[in-house]
Order: structure tokens, then C-alpha cells, then sequence
């Protein structure tokens, strides 16, 4: 879960400084050399516009953060669809019968849509358009970018969110690639995998939206881009199944 440290205040402007008058050493005169002058205070005008910079810098971290989250989130949606898919194609031939032949076109057809979804979702996970939704679901060492990121949240405070792989590697979703001559018994541990595959691809995307959902109160200035966003991803896991992880729907309900 993300971890927030921030702190967003402003100091109270001085608007006048009297600069101090030192004695020369041994002077008979009454005359007075000024110290060198403090810098001067800023103006109210000034400490209005770093109000205004501050807000908006906050702003554009969040509103960019909120982007790349919406893409992921709908990104992961379109995964598990894919993997709905994939399992369909494994069914059809492992609830065959008689059993096809392992030359049988129709085998061979399944296998081949199955790698081609699962080709897909790799491609996925690395959006062209939005490096900051790769960033959280890619491989690293497909995209070295990937990981944890740092949202700004200016004066000094920040918000983590935490990469969450949902490629089709160890490290992602871990659904195995499949041949034109798998065996029936690689077509079964596929089918566990996908399965398990889905659970874990709820969990992360349940990870993501939870970062956000701390992130979010924190900042002092969200507009609707942010607060879309959490709307967004409240009706995304609403539609989630709970069974994976029990207890978090709780901690999920002020996303709604």
C-alpha cells in the first residue's frame, strides 16, 4: 500500500524590515553607517502567485498520475477479458468429444487463437500512447522504466504507486505459451494457470486503485481529472469478485 508523507503550508510574508544601524568603532560623530539591507520581503501579489504555482504543480502530478492509472485500470480490464477467452479455447478442446486428434485442424486453430491472445496481452501492457500506464504494468526488463513511481505532491510530500505486472510472464500473470502439439497435459496446466492468473490480475489491479485511494485525500488540490479517476476505478472494482481477497471492499468503499 502507498506509503504518503506530506506536509503543504505556507509561510506568513514579512512586509516590512527595518535594517539596523551600527556605531563605527571610536566615532565622535553622531552619524551612523546602515547596515547592508535585508533582502527585500516578498509582496503579497508574490506570495499569491506561489499559492497559485504550488496548486498547480500538485495539480499536473495528480492529473497525469490519474491518466496513466485510468489507462491501466481499463488495461487490465480488457486482460481479464483476454483470459476469459483464452480458457474458452483451452475448453473447447479438453471438453472435445471424442478427443481431437493431435493434428486435428480444429486443436491446432484453439492453440493458435490462445498464443494469439496471450501475445496480445503482452502488447498491452505496453501502451504507446501512455509510458505512465506502462510504467506500472510492463516487465521490467521489457521496459527498464517499469516499477514503483513517485507522484509529486509538492512541498516536500510524495505518494508511491507500486508496479503491478500483468504481462504473461513469472513475474506478471505467469501463463505459460503453448504450441501447435501441446499435450493434454500442458492444455491442463495451462487452464490452472489462467485461473489463477485471473485472481492474481484482481489483486493487482485492486493494488493499484488502493495506492490511489491514499494518494487522492492527500492532495489538497484534486479537480475532476483525479476525482474521475477515482470514480472510475470505485465502479472497476465494484465489479471485481471479492472471493480473492476478502476484507479489502471495506477499505475500497470511499472510491465509489
Amino acid at each position: 500500500m502507498a506509503i504518503i508523507t506530506t506536509t503543504i503550508n505556507m509561510n506568513q510574508a514579512q512586509f516590512a524590515v527595518n535594517a539596523p544601524v551600527v556605531r563605527q568603532k571610536g566615532a565622535t560623530s553622531s552619524a551612523a553607517v546602515p547596515q547592508a539591507p535585508d533582502p527585500v520581503p516578498m509582496q503579497k501579489h508574490e506570495v499569491s502567485r506561489l499559492v497559485v504555482g504550488q496548486r498547480q504543480s500538485i495539480n499536473s502530478s495528480l492529473n497525469g498520475t490519474a491518466i496513466s492509472i485510468r489507462t491501466a485500470d481499463r488495461t487490465m480490464r480488457t486482460i481479464g477479458n483476454h483470459i476469459n477467452s483464452m480458457r474458452s479455447q483451452l475448453d473447447i478442446i479438453v471438453k472435445h468429444y471424442p478427443p481431437f486428434l493431435s493434428t486435428s485442424p480444429d486443436r491446432i486453430k484453439a492453440l493458435r487463437s490462445f498464443s494469439a491472445f496471450r501475445k496480445e496481452i503482452d502488447e498491452l501492457t505496453v501502451p504507446p500512447l501512455d509510458n505512465g500506464a506502462a510504467k506500472i504494468m510492463a516487465d521490467p526488463a521489457v521496459f527498464p522504466q517499469a516499477g514503483s513511481q513517485t507522484v509529486d505532491l509538492g512541498n516536500g510530500g510524495s505518494g508511491t504507486i507500486q508496479g503491478q505486472q500483468v504481462h504473461t510472464g513469472s513475474t506478471g500473470l505467469n501463463i505459460p505459451a503453448l504450441s501447435d502439439t501441446a499435450t493434454d497435459a500442458e492444455i491442463h496446466a495451462a487452464i490452472k494457470s489462467l485461473d489463477a492468473a485471473q485472481i492474481t490480475l484482481g489483486q493487482r489491479q485492486t493494488g493499484m486503485s488502493m495506492d490511489w485511494a491514499v494518494i487522492v485525500p492527500s492532495g489538497k488540490y484534486v479537480d475532476a481529472t483525479a476525482e474521475k479517476t477515482s470514480a472510475e476505478l470505485g465502479r472497476s472494482i465494484a465489479q471485481a469478485s471479492w472471493q480473492a481477497f476478502p476484507g479489502i471492499r471495506p477499505l475500497l468503499s470511499q472510491l465509489a
